[in-house]
């Protein structure tokens, strides 16, 4: 989806009455960060929705999110570390023992 249409979609669910919205992986890609930004900067978010976003739990990504959120008045971060061995491997960059740490 483009961020137009996200953000339409956006608007839509929150006009039928959604309180907690996903919107995006800022960390990702450079447009959902601007999404992100963009529904801060354009005062899109009620005071009662909370935005959702995912990172994981790699300390670059997590700044990048917060980069993102800020601003925002209600934010829920899932952050996660992903288990499967070739993600340990090709996203983090070290064994499990290292991941642990």
């Amino acid at each position: 989806m483009t961020n137009e249409q996200k953000l339409r979609f956006f608007r839509h669910i929150v006009q039928i009455g959604f309180k907690e919205i996903e919107v995006a992986y800022p960390a990702a890609s450079d447009p959902d960060f601007a999404f992100c930004r963009q529904l801060q900067d354009n005062n899109e978010v009620p005071d009662d929705v909370w935005i959702q976003v995912l990172t994981p739990a790699r300390a670059d990504l997590i700044k990048r999110t917060f980069e993102a959120m800020a601003g925002l008045k209600n934010v829920i971060i899932h952050m996660y570390n992903a288990t499967s061995c070739l993600f340990r491997e090709v996203v983090f960059n070290n064994n499990k023992e290292e991941t642990i740490e």
